[in-house]
């Protein structure tokens, strides 16, 4: 026993010696966000062949590279219409010097993954890749881009999954109207092109038309290629004289002019546009050209909606980062939440405590020089026009009695979603994506913070009666949607709910 004693003993000594050992390691947290040493590595440059090459040189062990194109869903012709969908999934299907099986069987070896998004306004694809490994995802990448292969046998491969992608987005009451938003708020303009095409033209596709959609939209001058990783822009620009042709620099800053600001700049009609017309009887008449979609489906169990107004883009980036803190003020909220009565938002408070709604999300769909903002939720048959009512309400509580306190509550979530982004490359390339394309250069975060940090209550209230009184709205809905209430009914809301 009293050996056992002492060994105990002895055992306890060493196991804190190895504690001590391992906390005097452990460096003390410093009391300050090191935002700006991150930033301070954010390099950019354009290449003589027209590429702009971005590049965040950061201490991590893996290293996030790709490109992204102005070739989304918006820029197809009749003749093309699916392009954009089809180039997703035949990216990375062979080139002139790999099969399918050589470039998997290259990213098995290497440890990396391909990802490919098809979207309304830009087409991106990228590779995640071990550190250690990043020229060989480079040069995978760049023989993707020159020598890419689209042949009639991939293509009819891809049309089954292309099909089965649609029925499960069809299966979703979510997707759909968040996909019909666009569609029917933009109507008869570029923006309306959904990334899934008709099933006639899904089913009629050929490699002919895929290879011209490719040549015409997927030119190295109008890339942009993005780095997030240990590389630095020197190293980057040497791998890239390596596999791309005809490649020189000329250094500019980060913060200066890109590609995105030479462009064109696009203005997309938005439907729900309140008209003006004088009569001879000197009688003001208004024309409603509101946009208003309902698919009633008795075969659901419950009703989907979504109500949105226009709403800033990325050009304005106050009136954007504000109608962001109103979008976290009216937040969201569904069954599987914990907090119960502890809910800050008040719907969503509400909701846990009478039943209200199965759940609610606020949202706002970016594209470039366009913005849909608003508020999606599902409900019972006979608690639409209520949850309907009740959401409007919290508009007008936004531009008229909101108060301080909750607007701090709203931008402290707001920065710290923006601070997130440093720790996820993935989410890094992203947010590069979304400002450089459309804002048209890099935001720094300390700009972004400072931009949150003087908005206040009044802020708020000035600008979300700008976008919210006396608007149009655009009203989808979907399912058991008898009881949802009429488009005049909501759209006389928009301006009665202030009186």
């Amino acid at each position: 026993m009293i050996a056992f004693r002492n060994f105990f003993n002895r055992s306890r000594i060493v196991f804190n010696s190895h504690i001590r050992g391992y906390t005097q390691k452990i460096p003390r947290c410093s009391n300050s966000f090191p935002c700006n040493t991150a930033e301070e590595n954010i390099e950019s440059c354009f290449l003589s062949n027209g590429m702009q090459l971005i590049c965040e040189t950061r201490d991590s062990l893996t290293t996030t590279v790709g490109f992204m194109v102005p070739a989304g869903s918006m820029v197809e012709s009749c003749e093309d219409r699916g392009g954009s969908l089809f180039m997703e999934h035949l990216l990375f299907k062979r080139t002139m010097n790999r099969s399918q099986e050589d470039i998997e069987k290259e990213l098995i070896n290497i440890g990396g993954k391909l990802f490919a998004f098809a979207l309304r306004d830009t087409f991106l694809f990228y590779g995640i890749v071990w550190r250690k490994n990043t020229r060989e995802m480079i040069e995978i990448l760049a023989d993707i881009i020159l020598n890419g292969l689209i042949c009639e046998e991939d293509v009819a491969g891809v049309k089954p999954q292309i099909f089965r992608e649609v029925d499960k987005t069809e299966s979703n009451p979510e997707k759909v109207i968040m996909e019909y938003f666009p569609m029917i708020a933009y109507q008869d303009t570029k923006l309306a092109q959904g990334v899934h095409p008709e099933t006639d033209k899904i089913r009629g596709m050929c490699s002919s038309e895929l290879n011209c959609f490719k040549e015409k939209h997927f030119k190295i001058c109008c890339m942009t290629m993005i780095s997030i990783g240990p590389i630095s822009l020197n190293e980057l620009q040497n791998l890239i004289c390596q596999y791309f042709p005809d490649v020189g620099t000329d250094y500019v800053s980060i913060a200066g002019a890109s590609k995105a600001e030479s462009m064109p700049q696009k203005c997309y009609r938005y439907t729900g546009i309140l008209k003006q017309i004088f009569l001879i009887k000197l009688v003001n008449h208004f024309i409603i050209a509101g946009a208003d979609l309902r698919i009633r489906d008795d075969d659901h169990e419950l009703g989907y909606v979504g109500i949105g107004v226009e709403g800033p883009s990325f050009t304005d980036l106050y009136d954007r980062f504000t109608m962001e803190i109103a979008k976290r003020i009216i937040g969201s909220w569904d069954k599987s939440f914990a907090g119960a009565n502890h809910n800050a938002p008040y719907i969503a408070h509400l909701a846990f405590n009478t039943d209200i709604c199965e759940s609610y999300k606020s949202f706002i769909l970016d594209w470039e020089d366009a913005s849909i903002w608003g508020c999606y939720f599902v409900c019972t048959k006979m608690k639409l026009e209520y949850m309907s009512n009740l959401i409007q309400t919290e508009w007008r509580k936004l531009s008229i009695d909101v108060i301080e306190k909750v607007v701090r509550r709203a931008t402290n979530q707001c920065k710290f979603s923006e601070l997130m982004k440093f720790n996820d490359p993935v989410a890094r390339f992203h947010d590069l994506v979304n400002y450089i394309h459309r804002h048209g250069r890099y935001v720094p975060m300390e700009e972004r913070l400072r931009i949150y940090n003087s908005i206040s209550a009044d802020t708020v209230r000035e600008i979300a009666r700008d976008y919210l009184y006396d608007q149009c709205p655009t009203v989808i809905a979907l399912g058991r949607i008898e009881n949802c209430p009429d488009y005049n009914v909501v759209r006389r809301r928009m301006y009665s709910l202030f009186f």
